[in-house]
């Protein structure tokens, strides 16, 4: 994954919005599978005393952030680069299954 690839990323795993429009900012955690999943399984802490982890690992994630009045079917997106970063993730069955943007958190 890279910042060029945000629109075909993002039209290709078909994510939207929960209104089936363009969703406005999507992460990708550059990382395997294994390494994203150890956040929930002993490598995380807990994330202000809620139902969020932390990852103890440092991360690189593209942010992918949609462009001004882009619709549907024709979302275009501005990408950027974040290394050495944290990241926040809600844990399900020792899975991760969302990830948060600290400010949601």
């Amino acid at each position: 994954m890279t910042v060029e690839k945000c629109d075909t990323e993002i039209l290709k795993k078909w994510i939207y919005d929960v209104n089936h429009g363009c969703k406005y900012t999507n992460t990708f955690i550059l990382s395997n599978d294994k390494q994203v999943e150890a956040i929930c399984n002993g490598q995380g802490s807990p994330y202000k005393n809620t139902i969020f982890t932390k990852s103890r690992a440092k991360f690189s994630i593209v942010i992918c952030k949609l462009n001004n009045g882009a619709k549907k079917r024709n979302c275009q997106y501005n990408g950027r680069v974040l290394s050495n970063v944290s990241v926040v993730v809600r844990c399900e069955g020792r899975l991760p299954v969302h990830y948060v943007n600290e400010a949601e958190g």
